[in-house]
């Protein structure tokens, strides 16, 4: 995914003084093989997420990236690699207004990071994440305490910022994606009723990962 124009930069009507960019490298149809192989370590669902905060910044808004060494630890972490590719497109975001969250290996563990170091510093804590995935990740959120401004799906973002409305249309008729989407109506959702913070779930992901 690459993108030649100049962006046209979103202005959110909601005040954001931090925007949760959640990760997205590890799902159906993409593997840690599929990670380690792409140039940048990240995956198409990523860059869109990527491309969408990089879209949204405005001076004074502070970015937070979140994953960890979902890939291996011989190759950038997830955050470090968003971290260079949203450098790369937006070289006027300035360094000190993006922070790097090596914990947050899933929305769990990101929402609990918020909880706990963020949601006392910053009072409109918005989330940008792809479309598949916000319901259950403001849920995580909110089980956690994290009172969210905003919510954005990514793609929308992208497809008016950047015109790309051809690509995003094509990536939402993914095969892997409708599967994503019915992973999290299937899966995540009936669970976050009884696992109202994702622990046992998000400890068999640990499980599987360390295989």
């Amino acid at each position: 995914m690459e993108f030649e124009k100049l962006p046209n930069r979103e202005f959110s009507a909601t005040p954001i003084d931090l925007l949760v960019v959640l990760g997205k490298n590890l799902g159906v149809g993409s593997t840690r093989d599929d990670i380690r192989r792409d140039p940048k370590h990240l995956s198409a669902d990523s860059r869109i997420n990527l491309v969408a905060a990089g879209l949204l910044y405005q001076p004074g808004i502070k970015i937070l990236l979140s994953g960890g060494q979902t890939a291996g630890k011989d190759i950038p972490s997830q955050p470090q690699s968003a971290f260079n590719f949203l450098r790369e497109r937006f070289p006027d975001i300035p360094v000190d207004d993006i922070y790097i969250d090596e914990t947050g290996i899933d929305t769990a563990r990101t929402a609990q990071t918020v909880a706990e170091y963020y949601s006392g510093q910053f009072r409109n804590i918005a989330l940008v994440t792809v479309g598949y995935h916000r319901n259950n990740a403001k849920k995580l959120f909110a089980n956690w305490g994290v009172k969210l401004a905003a919510t954005y799906d990514a793609e929308e973002i992208v497809s008016r910022g950047l015109g790309l409305e051809s690509y995003i249309l094509a990536w939402k008729g993914l095969t892997r994606v409708k599967l994503e989407r019915l992973k999290e109506n299937l899966i995540r959702s009936p669970l976050l009723i009884v696992d109202r913070r994702s622990i046992i779930l998000d400890q068999l992901a640990a499980y599987f990962r360390s295989k």
